[in-house]
C-alpha cells in the first residue's frame, strides 16, 4: 500500500513539474533563428599528411592573427577552431586528426598567445563538396561567425522560458 501511495505522488509530482509549469520549449513566441551565420574565415593553418604538428609559418600566422582575436566582442561574434583532414585513409582516424589539430591550435592560441576566450572547437573529418585531391584539406580554419542571439535569448531559449 504504501508503495502505491509513493509511486502515486510521484507521478502527481512529475506530471505537475511536465505538464504545469511554466517552462515549456514549444511556448517561445518567435522560433528561434540560426545561432551561426555569416561565416568569415580569419586563418587557416595546413599540416602535412598525418600530423597534428605547427610548423614555424603557423605559428606565426596564429601570433599575427591572435592580435585581432583579443579584442573580439563575444557578444556579437562566435569564434570556431575547424578542423579538416583529407579523404584518404579510415574516416574514423581522419576525423579524430580533424578534431586533433583544431585542439592544437586552440591550446596555442589560449596557451602561448594569452587568448582568454574558449572558442568552440569542431573536427570535421574529410572534406567534401568541391575540392579535389590535390587542394591541401589538411587545415585548421579559425572562423568567426556573427552571434545571432543575445544574451537575454539564448538564455531563455536554453533555461526553457517563453
Amino acid at each position: 500500500m504504501r508503495f502505491f501511495l509513493l509511486s502515486t505522488l510521484l507521478y502527481l509530482l512529475f506530471t505537475t513539474i511536465a505538464y504545469g509549469s511554466t517552462v515549456n520549449l514549444f511556448q517561445i513566441d518567435s522560433p528561434p533563428g540560426p545561432i551561426l551565420e555569416n561565416r568569415k574565415v580569419l586563418c587557416t593553418i595546413n599540416f602535412p599528411a598525418s600530423s597534428v604538428d605547427l610548423s614555424e609559418e603557423a605559428r606565426s600566422k596564429l601570433a599575427e592573427i591572435s592580435k585581432q582575436l583579443k579584442g573580439l566582442d563575444q557578444s556579437t561574434r562566435i569564434l570556431r577552431v575547424e578542423g579538416f583532414s583529407s579523404p584518404e585513409g579510415e574516416w574514423i582516424k581522419n576525423y579524430r586528426l580533424s578534431f586533433a589539430r583544431a585542439r592544437v591550435v586552440c591550446r596555442f592560441l589560449q596557451f602561448e598567445q594569452g587568448i582568454k576566450s574558449s572558442p568552440y572547437i569542431a573536427g570535421f573529418g574529410p572534406v567534401q563538396g568541391e575540392n579535389s585531391p590535390g587542394n591541401n584539406m589538411r587545415m585548421v580554419q579559425i572562423v568567426v561567425y556573427d552571434n545571432m542571439w543575445n544574451d537575454f535569448e539564448t538564455q531563455q531559449v536554453v533555461a526553457g522560458g517563453n
